[in-house]
């Protein structure tokens, strides 16, 4: 999988990569505003980043969503292929991540770049049909080789940052247990559970025709694993309202292993 110059590669952070939606960059160009407290100047507030009403072409282009993993999720596609978009969605979702990181101001669009190539090169290397690791759990267990308290404090950090300059209105929430009945959505639909636990997004509260709400340590990749989840069920018929979340690490790591089987 080729791996683009999508950085600055000096130490000041970059300005997001071309292609983003300019809309939603034109929210994140990191201006301040002072408020006049008269004869002393206050200190500079940043903006609020408003949650702007997007039509679903918008959320997906915003989000990176390829059409073609739509179009497989939508005529059920054989395993195979939608295996390899899964694969190129989760490295869209690092892609992007970096992107808003750099945009926050967390780490260098140098550092975003190096970071995109290690994770690149780990989704590759992921076998067919298995769990892919968000970019930020990659990245900090990684970089600190351990997944103690530090790592999760560096985590949430990360998630703080993005829930600031992502507008999806990806709420943080802690949970102490979840919904038994997610066993029954992927029974009823299959494919769910795929994007579930290749993404590493596991669903917290389902009723089927009502509502559904999935968890991740990344916003970002809440969000889009929400609206290929949407893509599914809408396949059926059922049109439920999509609710996601981020979690703490621990948390979402215990999820995944009671949900998907699998020892994070």
């Amino acid at each position: 999988m080729a791996r683009k110059a999508l950085f600055a590669t000096d130490d000041q952070p970059a300005k997001g990569a071309e292609g983003v939606d300019a809309d939603v960059n034109q929210q994140l160009d990191g201006e301040t505003a002072v408020e006049d407290s008269g004869s002393e100047a206050s200190e500079p507030r940043k903006k609020q980043i408003e949650v702007v009403a997007q039509t679903p072409e918008q959320r997906r282009a915003s989000l990176g969503i390829e059409e073609s993993l739509l179009t497989a999720l939508q005529n059920r596609d054989d395993v195979e292929s939608i295996d390899k978009w899964l694969r190129e969605q989760a490295a869209s979702c690092g892609e992007l991540t970096l992107q808003r990181l750099t945009q926050a101001g967390h780490i260098t669009g140098g550092e975003a770049q190096s970071i995109l190539e290690s994770y690149g090169y780990y989704v590759d290397d992921v076998a067919a049909g298995q769990n892919i690791l968000d970019v930020l759990a990659f990245h900090v267990w990684v970089k600190l080789d351990t997944k103690d308290l530090k790592a999760e404090k560096e985590i949430r950090t990360m998630t703080n940052q993005l829930a600031s300059v992502v507008p999806t209105g990806v709420t943080h929430c802690g949970f102490e247990r979840m919904s038994d009945s997610s066993l029954e959505l992927f029974e009823k639909f299959p494919l769910a559970e795929k994007v579930c636990s290749t993404l590493m997004t596991p669903v917290v509260q389902v009723n089927e025709r009502d509502f559904v709400s999935l968890a991740s340590v990344n916003p970002v990749t809440a969000a889009t694993a929400g609206i290929l989840l949407e893509q599914i069920m809408e396949r059926e018929g059922v049109r439920p309202f999509t609710f996601v979340f981020t979690v703490e690490a621990s948390t979402w790591t215990t999820m995944c292993e009671k949900q998907f089987g699998i020892e994070v």
